[in-house]
């Protein structure tokens, strides 16, 4: 049987809303904005953006252009080209979100080096055969785990041999960062889909669920479960 889900479907739901409630926002008022200065790529390198203490500079496939910016709060800045704010962007540690008015949101990395970046692993050991090649992320209260996530779209991790390692994320100043924390979650999931790509408030298709109502402690942002410690979704 099929089954819709939204990011998923109502799992996906979860997600957005529940995400948003548990923001880790560091509530730090009098941020230097020094944490802006640098260079900003992203993941597929068609995206630099190069910000000094007075001036940016972007090199993209929708638009070459530059100019100044102006800090509006602690992690929020707008993008000045003379006759008019281009864009805006915001930071939480060495992930940058770029938004703009025509061209859409995208993300950007600090030097473009996202092993930088130092992030936990979800490991599902003992995952049936039958699943193999298809793909999977988790969601446990405010940790999310996939391989990426980029504004509206989700990269999941195959399922290989049995087992699966998925990177963890947790919602911080409005932006996912790499979750690397030591935290007991008592309720949360595995899903399981044909598909590499998923959508937030998108109907994707999942294939399977995998339950784990037992805790499960994170070290360091890591944590192993066998999928025979879990239970069927539907």
């Amino acid at each position: 049987m099929k089954n819709i889900y939204k990011l998923f479907g109502v799992i996906a739901v979860v997600a957005i809303i529940g995400f948003s409630a548990y923001d880790k926002g560091d509530g730090d008022d009098e941020k230097d904005v020094n944490f802006f200065i640098g260079t900003w790529i992203s993941e597929d390198d068609d995206i630099t953006l190069t910000c000094t203490d007075s001036a940016w500079s972007l090199k993209s496939w929708f638009a070459d252009t530059s100019g100044t910016y102006r800090h509006n709060n602690t992690n929020k800045t707008s993008l000045d080209r003379g006759n008019g704010i281009f864009a805006f962007v915001t930071v939480t540690e060495n992930i940058m979100t770029l938004q703009t008015a025509i061209d859409g949101t995208f993300t950007l990395i600090k030097n473009g080096n996202s092993n930088s970046i130092i992030g936990g692993i979800f490991t599902l050991t003992d995952i049936p055969e039958s699943y193999n090649g298809k793909y999977a992320y988790f969601m446990g209260d405010s940790i999310f785990g996939a391989k990426s996530i980029a504004t509206q779209d989700v990269t999941l991790i195959q399922i290989t041999s049995g087992s699966i390692d998925i990177p963890l994320w947790i919602l911080k100043n409005g932006n996912y960062v790499k979750y690397s924390g030591n935290d007991t979650v008592i309720n949360s999931a595995v899903y399981i889909l044909n598909s590499e790509k998923a959508q937030f408030g998108q109907s994707n298709e999942v294939v399977a669920i995998r339950n784990f109502s037992v805790q499960i402690v994170f070290s360091n942002g890591n944590a192993t479960k066998s999928w025979n410690s879990g239970t069927a979704g539907f």
